[in-house]
């Protein structure tokens, strides 16, 4: 799961053609979404969700679906994650 982009100026490979599966303009955005997906997390464990895994850790070149940056800042405060 996962997949949300989000190009933060400054912090991208290549300023141009950035793309996301799902790609957002603003971290509140962004932030909401992902919000959004982990709450449907909790509703499949009962019908049998073992693991989910996060696509993808970090921007890669002209992706931005990472957590963190191309040069690894974070795109989400590690405080508000954990209160998800």
């Amino acid at each position: 799961f996962g997949g949300l982009g989000l190009p933060v100026e400054g912090h991208l490979w290549w300023n141009k053609r950035n793309w996301g599966y799902r790609t957002y303009k603003s971290k509140e955005e962004l932030h909401r979404n992902y919000e959004t997906l982990i709450k449907k997390l909790g509703g499949l464990i009962p019908r049998g969700l073992a693991a989910a895994i996060y696509t993808q850790t970090t921007d890669v070149e002209g992706e931005v679906n990472g957590l963190m940056t191309y040069d690894r800042v974070p795109k989400f405060e590690a405080k508000w994650m954990r209160q998800r």
